[in-house]
């Protein structure tokens, strides 16, 4: 899910990297890195709890955020995301993605992923 959100995210964020320590007490799946070293664009794979989103909401209020999820609907996560964005001032969005259970079509034989948000069930949360 991580090389899936990467490849999504990678034509606005050409640094993207996976699995990289960014001095913080949590480690992004995914990351972009502005030229002072903060994170710009933030991915979660998988489970993510509303307290960490909103501590993580709370102190990067600039970055874009999106969270990944393996065949689920949207609709419970996008309640914990606006939750978690509740009485904090924030900039950029949040997007939910839900992976279907076979995406492993968005890669071919030679580990080249291929897909885009059409591809996939999305929504973008906008800050209040």
């Amino acid at each position: 899910m991580k090389a899936l959100i990467w490849a999504i995210h990678l034509p606005d964020y050409p640094e993207l990297s996976v699995e990289i320590k960014i001095g913080d007490r949590y480690k992004p799946d995914v990351v972009a890195l502005d030229q002072n070293q903060q994170p710009i664009f933030w991915g979660e794979a998988g489970q993510v709890s509303g307290r960490k989103l909103h501590s993580l909401f709370k102190r990067y209020p600039q970055t874009h955020f999106a969270i990944g999820k393996w065949n689920q609907r949207i609709d419970p996560h996008r309640e914990i995301v606006l939750k978690a964005m509740k009485g904090v001032k924030r900039t950029a969005p949040c997007d939910l993605f839900t992976f279907p259970q076979d995406s492993a079509r968005f890669v071919d034989e030679w580990g080249q992923v291929e897909i885009e948000r059409t591809d996939l069930l999305w929504t973008r949360i906008e800050p209040e």
